[in-house]
């Protein structure tokens, strides 16, 4: 029998135990969702194999909490945006090269470089819920712009701001980027990115 394709590559048949209450909870969900029972089950050892475990490496268990629960904390933020701003662009630079580190898809894991930054990114806003994640390719290819949506408000749009302006400061070091700029609303980020043209 061929290996099956999926779109995370070749899939190979493993064979696992689980317990019945647990199957009967994903086919009960399954049923719901109008998924697949493998699609579930894949899904979560994905999202474990991408994001969770490496979480893990960094910073311990991760905490889940509800979205209601978060925006709590989210309004106890100092009302000054550029207080809120600065604070996080400190902990994006003080944590960033670890993680960059960690979501490099480069052999040589130290060599970071902006697309580790996107690797980044693009993981985050895939597992997380924090934000979802809009890319746009200027016609010069020298220009970029990420546009971080959300659910929160504008101190939550600082401090995305901040964080991630902190840990693109580790990729500056490496890339000929020649400008960021960055656009803070009520319900988004948008990062406009330029780079040195490059010699032809």
């Amino acid at each position: 029998m061929a290996p099956e394709k999926t779109n995370q590559g070749v899939a190979v048949i493993k064979t696992i135990r689980l317990p019945k209450k647990v199957v009967q909870s994903i086919e009960k969900i399954a049923f719901m969702e109008n998924k697949k029972f493998n699609n579930i089950v894949n899904e979560e050892l994905i999202k474990f194999v991408n994001y969770v475990y490496k979480l893990r490496k960094t910073s311990g268990n991760e905490i889940i909490i509800s979205s209601r629960f978060f925006s709590l904390f989210i309004d106890l933020l100092n009302d000054d945006l550029n207080k809120i701003k600065e604070l996080f662009y400190n902990y994006g630079k003080q944590w960033g090269k670890e993680y960059l580190i960690l979501w490099n898809s480069n052999e040589n894991k130290l060599n970071i470089n902006f697309k580790s930054f996107i690797n980044l990114i693009t993981v985050t806003s895939n597992y997380s819920n924090l934000f979802k994640l809009n890319i746009e390719y200027e016609d010069n290819d020298n220009t970029l712009t990420l546009i971080l949506h959300h659910n929160y408000n504008i101190k939550y749009s600082a401090a995305l701001a901040g964080y991630y302006l902190g840990i693109l400061e580790h990729v500056k070091s490496v890339e000929k980027i020649s400008d960021i700029k960055v656009d803070v609303a009520e319900n988004s980020v948008i990062f406009t990115i330029s780079f040195l043209f490059k010699e032809t």
